[in-house]
C-alpha cells in the first residue's frame, strides 16, 4: 500500500533558495491628495500627482515604534500552503504591502485584526515543513519586507527575517 503525497499548486518545486535581486521598493506621497505610489521608480524620474512632484517617503523601522504600535507577522502553511499573516497593535493600518522575491502584494485593510498574504512560486519557498514557521536561522523569507501606513505615524517597514530565540 503506497501513501500518496499531495502537492499544492502553490508549492515551490524549484531548486535552491530564491534570492531577491532588486532594490527596495520606492514609496512616494502626494501632499495634495494624500495618495501614495509604490513601485520601483528610477531616481531620475520623480512621479507627479495633482500637478505636483510627489515626495519620496523614507519608512520608519517597525522596531523603533512603541511595542503596542508595531505590526507583526507569522509565516504559516509549511511546504504546501505558504502564507504570511500580518497583525497589528492598537493602530489599524490603512494599507499593507508585502515585498517578496517575485514582486509585491498590496491590500487595503478591512475591518479585521489580521491580513493574509498568500504565497506561490518561489515566494512560497520553505526549507522545512514546520507549521507554523519555527523562525530558524535559515530565514526562508529573508529579503521580504512588510510596509504599512499607520495613521499618525506614517509608513512603517518590517523586514521578514526574524530568528526565534526560543530554544524549545
Amino acid at each position: 500500500m503506497s501513501i500518496q503525497q499531495t502537492v499544492s499548486p502553490t508549492r515551490y518545486i524549484g531548486r535552491g533558495k530564491p534570492r531577491r535581486t532588486r532594490k527596495d521598493i520606492d514609496i512616494c506621497h502626494c501632499s495634495e491628495c494624500g495618495g501614495y505610489l509604490t513601485g520601483w521608480i528610477e531616481p531620475s524620474s520623480a512621479p507627479f500627482c495633482c500637478g505636483k512632484e510627489m515626495e519620496r517617503v523614507e519608512p520608519v523601522l517597525n522596531e523603533s515604534l512603541d511595542e503596542k504600535n508595531r505590526i507583526d507577522y507569522k509565516i504559516r502553511g509549511s511546504l504546501n500552503n505558504n502564507c504570511i499573516v500580518v497583525t497589528w497593535g492598537r493602530i489599524k493600518p490603512k494599507w499593507l504591502l508585502l515585498e517578496s522575491f517575485r514582486g509585491s502584494q498590496f491590500f487595503y485593510v478591512e475591518n479585521s485584526f489580521k491580513e493574509v498574504f498568500a504565497l506561490a512560486g518561489s515566494d512560497a519557498y520553505a526549507y522545512c515543513d514546520k507549521e507554523p514557521c519555527a523562525e530558524c536561522s535559515f530565514r526562508c523569507k529573508r529579503g521580504f519586507a512588510i510596509y504599512a501606513e499607520l495613521p499618525g505615524i506614517g509608513i512603517v517597514k518590517q523586514e521578514v527575517d526574524r530568528i526565534s530565540t526560543d530554544k524549545g
